[in-house]
């Protein structure tokens, strides 16, 4: 029998040269077990074929892989041979078979030391974590540097550790869990890892029995999911805080899609909407809202879709049919679905309702009892100026000599002249003040009054000027101007009883591109208490003695300051005193500068033809008879109407001016001016009222033929302004 085996690139080949006793055996003994001897890789099988290289008169079988075999390969075919041992195959096979084995051993022992070298270096390289474990005692055979770090341990320390150091199982859990993995019944495991400093982590094992030299060991794979395990506490805990808050929540919630189909609702909004929660899960928002408010609730809910957090106020329709008003707060979450809180304004409009009638009802108090003060206030002091007045007629009616009746008018004309200025400081009050503005430095203002502060607030109280270089002009009227700094220095001297110091000063600041100047008027007096505060600005209003003020003051102050487009701002500490700044816009102009000329004599006399108009008996009659005695020709008429009638009858009427109040109750003096002019040509003319609107009619006061003047005013001041108006020709 010829035997030969070749193992070259781990191909090999056993052809056997059998005589026909042999072959007998072979078919019996070795072919039988022909499907149960294929190699581990799929494609490395037996073949049984004849021997074509067989010599002439001999029967001989090949027995080869088909292809290159590994070594697990390469021990099966050894077994293989083995077996051919076991039958007593000639002393010449088991020799070959022998050699075959010795060889196949010194490749294993080679690829063994290689396997364990790359073993070694994965295991402590790999970031990992990674044990070794003995599947009996438990005793930790080895780990890698990742487990060191992990554990916290020295390698040498955690090598003399058990795993049931480790584990917070007791030690019976710890073994019966080491048999299911050495036993393959489980291979992935949750367990509760501690380390070192005693903190107790959330640990995810995968561990199976693995060779190594000649025993078997457990090879654990640990991953740290503490984080993860914390982060989806987290996210429990929040989901349900969330669901809670949506429960329980006493205003409605609603989420809905990106396509504005709810989702979910709690109980409150349930409620809200009248619907069972089936139904309710079953409608899109767009279902809810009010027919007059789908637009709105559209553009609403694509503000929202794109972003942005919105507030708005809905009218949505409930299951029974009842519109009612909500407010809603929405916004898009992460997921992009619509989270919207709804509130009932049901009760808060009718709560509304009712505390603006309240507060009307306040108002109106509140104004009838500014009124009450307003018209008490008036009363006390106008009747402090009529009875002068009228004592003084009387007196003078009853006195002889030309001295003693000069006396009664001169004091008639100074009570009249106090009347008016209370009509001039209630009108500021009122803001209707007729003003002559101009563009004018607020410092050349002040400067020009230092003498006469210096006179009002006495010897005993220092007045010290701070005022800023280069400011900016004001569009003002100069009068008023100095009305509202001379108030407003009284005001303080009042607060300084005894003594102290006021300090004026000016400065410039600017607001985006807006520009003012500012006046604040400070002293160190007795300060105001925070009632009294909230009441500085008030008419008539005043914490002094009847003797010491009226309490229109710093109400003047404020009324003019205001129709100056300004502000009035007051600081106050009680026992250390007030500031009142006072700020107005910057005018662009240039300076506007009063021209110096000398003083010239006006003759007031005339005999020119004068046209009254004047509805009041009285003011008539003063007009017509103070122009009559300086020679004007005068025709006086209570009606426009009687005077346009009059102009119908005349032929060829010569009126030289026109004298008309401005507000009559057939037909105002502009509009009668008007008409006149339709019917005779260009005329001049004088408006006079005591109504502030009536200074208003600013195109008819552009022309220099047309001119305004002010009830009250002096016979002296009305012939100027006649004679004013009649200097010049009409071109």
């Amino acid at each position: 029998m010829a035997i030969v085996i070749s193992t070259s690139n781990l191909k090999i080949s056993l052809r056997l040269a059998l005589q026909d006793q042999h072959r007998a055996w072979i078919e019996r003994h070795l072919l039988p077990y022909q499907s149960e001897l294929r190699f581990v890789d799929k494609d490395a099988d037996l073949e049984f074929v004849d021997d074509p290289d067989a010599a002439s008169g001999e029967r001989s079988i090949l027995i080869h892989t088909t292809t290159e075999i590994d070594s697990v390969c390469l021990e099966s075919f050894v077994d293989f041979c083995t077996a051919f041992d076991n039958f007593r195959l000639p002393m010449i096979l088991r020799r070959e078979i022998g050699t075959l084995k010795a060889s196949h051993l010194r490749e294993t022992q080679r690829s063994n030391i290689a396997d364990r070298q790359i073993f070694r270096q994965t295991f402590e390289t790999n970031q990992a974590i990674k044990l070794l474990i003995d599947p009996i005692s438990g005793q930790l055979i080895d780990a890698n540097q990742s487990a060191c770090r992990f554990y916290g341990y020295e390698k040498a320390e955690l090598l003399k550790l058990r795993i049931s150091d480790i584990n917070v199982l007791t030690e019976p859990e710890v073994k019966a869990e080491m048999r299911r993995a050495q036993s393959k019944s489980q291979l992935f495991f949750r367990f509760k890892h501690r380390l070192k400093n005693g903190e107790i982590r959330e640990v995810e094992v995968y561990s199976g029995p693995v060779q190594m030299d000649d025993r078997t060991v457990l090879f654990s794979i640990i991953v740290d999911v503490s984080a993860r395990e914390y982060a989806l506490a987290a996210l429990e805990t929040s989901m349900k805080n969330f669901k809670a808050l949506f429960e329980h929540n006493p205003d409605g919630m609603i989420l809905a899609d990106a396509q504005a189909a709810i989702q979910d609702i709690n109980h409150v909004g349930l409620t809200l909407i009248g619907y069972e929660r089936k139904e309710a899960l079953s409608l899109t928002l767009r279902e809810l809202w009010a027919d007059q408010d789908k637009e709105h609730g559209s553009q609403a809910f694509k503000r929202v879709a794109s972003g942005e957090v919105v507030r708005t106020e809905q009218r949505i329709r409930r299951f029974d049919g009842e519109i009612i008003d909500v407010e809603i707060h929405a916004k898009q979450l992460p997921d992009g679905r619509l989270l919207g809180l709804v509130r009932d304004l049901t009760q808060q409009k009718i709560a509304d309702a009712e505390r603006l009638v309240w507060e009307e009802h306040l108002r109106q108090s509140q104004k009838l009892e500014s009124i009450g003060r307003l018209a008490g206030g008036i009363a006390h002091d106008m009747n402090n100026l009529l009875s002068p007045i009228m004592g003084y007629a009387e007196l003078g009616s009853m006195r002889q000599t030309p001295q003693e009746k000069d006396h009664a008018f001169k004091r008639i004309m100074e009570a009249a002249d106090r009347a008016k200025e209370l009509t001039t400081r209630l009108l500021a009050f009122s803001r209707k003040q007729v003003l002559d503005r101009k563009n004018l430095q607020l410092n050349t203002v002040i400067e020009r009054f230092v003498s006469l502060m210096h006179r009002i607030i006495g010897e005993d109280i220092a007045m010290q000027l701070d005022l800023a270089k280069d400011l900016p002009l004001i569009f003002a009227d100069p009068g008023q101007l100095e009305q509202v700094v001379l108030n407003l220095v009284i005001n303080a001297r009042d607060a300084l009883a005894e003594g102290g110091e006021i300090r004026i000063a000016t400065s410039s600041n600017r607001l985006g591109d807006l520009h003012y100047v500012t006046l604040a008027v400070t002293d160190d007096g007795i300060g105001m208490q925070p009632d009294v505060l909230k009441r500085a600005l008030e008419p008539f209003f005043t914490t002094k003695n009847e003797t010491k003020g009226t309490g229109l003051g710093l109400a003047v102050v404020h009324g003019i300051v205001s129709q100056h487009e300004g502000r009035v701002e007051i600081e106050s500490t009680p026992g250390y005193g007030s500031s009142i700044k006072i700020t107005f816009p910057a005018s662009t102009g240039e300076e506007h500068i009063e021209p110096q000329m000398a003083p010239q004599e006006i003759d007031i006399r005339g005999n020119e033809h004068l046209v009254i108009v004047e509805d009041d008996p009285t003011v008539q009659s003063f007009l017509e008879e103070g122009l009559r005695q300086q020679g004007y020709r005068i025709d006086a008429f209570g009606d426009p109407r009687a005077m346009l009638h009059w102009l119908s009858r005349t032929p060829k009427p010569e009126i030289d001016l026109i004298i008309t109040d401005v507000v009559m109750p057939s037909m105002r003096g502009p509009a009668l001016i008007q008409a006149i002019r339709e019917r005779i040509g260009p005329i001049r003319a004088l408006l006079i009222s005591g109504y502030p609107e009536a200074a208003n009619f600013e195109h008819v006061l552009k022309s220099k033929y047309l001119s305004f003047l002010r009830k009250p005013f002096t016979i002296t001041k009305l012939l100027r302004e006649v004679r004013k108006l009649l200097g010049d020709e009409i071109e």
